[in-house]
């Protein structure tokens, strides 16, 4: 099965995401968007693993214990600047405190033996978009800066969970098998 850490992100969230998936759809290019019901911000991506592998990450994430925290999603931004492969909701305000999280529960994963991508550095997002291909990458850099001041809402980060992802020909499908609730 298939695996990562992620939190669950406010339906107000969403919902400005999706406004800003529809000017992107309007540009000259093919992309894959993130659909509401999938829409997350990934702490810790674990990939394919074994039933006992993922017990071994429910053991792990149970283990710990972390202090509620705020996020604000403030401006988009995109990875990958010579080619631009993904638009994501940059976050303003929780930036350590989902560094500090995903640190705290990589070694957690490492400590019961669930191998986990760890590419440093971290960077807290929210991808709203995946870019498989763009005519002129201008009129997206320009959409870019026309939103990276724009506020998108904040919320109190309240449960991180492990959740399974089910690749199906419309796009994954997300289960939690556990919820670890915040202090």
């Amino acid at each position: 099965m298939r695996l990562f850490i992620g939190i669950d992100v406010p339906e107000e969230v969403k919902e400005k995401a999706e406004l800003l998936e529809q000017e992107i759809k309007s540009l000259q290019g093919s992309f894959t968007f993130v659909k509401k019901e999938a829409m997350h911000i990934t702490l810790n991506f674990i990939g394919e693993v074994d039933e006992q592998k993922a017990q071994a990450a429910t053991k792990a994430l149970s283990s710990i214990s972390i202090a509620r925290f705020p996020v604000s999603f403030e401006g988009v931004s995109y990875f990958s600047p010579k080619f631009i492969k993904v638009v994501y909701l940059g976050i303003s305000k929780g930036v350590q405190e989902l560094k500090t999280a995903f640190s705290i529960i990589g070694n957690a994963l490492a400590e019961a033996g669930v191998p986990y991508e760890h590419s440093l550095p971290y960077v807290p997002h929210f991808t709203i978009a995946r870019v498989k291909y763009i005519k002129d990458k201008a009129p997206l850099l320009n959409l870019i800066e026309k939103h990276k001041s724009e506020k998108f809402g904040d919320f109190e980060v309240g449960a991180i969970a492990l959740k399974k992802s089910t690749l199906t020909p419309e796009g994954p499908v997300y289960e939690n098998l556990y919820e670890l609730k915040l202090l």
